[in-house]
């Protein structure tokens, strides 16, 4: 039994590191695009957020500095404090990188 269940174990971890090779800019592109299709049908704020959040992961830099004028206004339309707060750490983030990188 614990050999079946350590054999299953090692196949997943097998798949799953094939799935992350797998990974290409063209499927990054594809995600992308399907997420901006949801994006289109999403019907109040409280939908738009994770899609947003998720094209904000998929994102290049520049991608990421226009979503995060884009996700604030959604999540204080939302009235949801945390989301903002959360934002605003990204967006310092972001910033901070963004002038570390600017320094080297």
């Amino acid at each position: 039994m614990h050999v079946k269940r350590l054999l299953i174990t090692i196949i997943a971890a097998i798949y799953a590191a094939a799935m992350v090779c797998i990974a290409t800019p063209e499927s990054d592109l594809r995600a992308t695009d399907s997420l901006y299709v949801l994006l289109k049908t999403a019907k109040t704020p409280a939908d738009s957020l994770p899609l947003l959040y998720d094209l904000y992961d998929l994102g290049s830099r520049q991608d990421k500095a226009m979503l995060n004028r884009v996700i604030y206004p959604v999540a204080k339309r939302m009235g949801n404090v945390t989301e903002q707060a959360e934002l605003l750490r990204k967006m310092a983030s972001f910033i901070f990188g963004m002038t570390q990188y600017k320094s080297l």
